[in-house]
């Protein structure tokens, strides 16, 4: 989705009457849950307790990645981290075919006949 289209989506949503943001939030939640990758990158974001750099607590939220993904910010070390950072989908493009690639990994025998079924490397 385009930028234009996401803050034309975002601008009506002011409009939308409580029963319709309950709809709509029903069907986001019932998106991320299927969506594998969408629910690793949920769950990493709750579990967040301390800096993956320096151990410290104290961080704090730091805007979002181009990607779209909670970044944080260590008070301690001043370093940023994000909800991926030291995950396995850490640096892995492409994450609409993340899935695939998985499922591929685990019904075909060669991994490289999995990513090139799905046009990566």
């Amino acid at each position: 989705m385009s930028t234009q289209s996401f803050n034309a989506v975002n601008t009506n949503l002011n409009s939308l009457s409580y029963k319709e943001l309950k709809r709509l939030r029903h069907k986001v939640e019932s998106l991320i849950s299927t969506s594998h990758t969408g629910q690793v990158i949920s769950d990493r974001e709750e579990q967040i307790s301390h800096c993956p750099h320096c151990e410290s607590k104290l961080f704090i939220r730091y805007g979002c990645t181009a990607k779209g993904h909670q970044r944080f910010k260590c008070k301690a070390c001043k370093s940023t981290f994000s909800t991926l950072t030291g995950a396995s989908l850490c640096g892995m493009r492409l994450e609409e075919k993340w899935q695939q690639y998985s499922d591929g990994m685990w019904c075909t025998t060669k991994l490289r006949q999995a990513a090139r079924e799905l046009g990566i490397n």
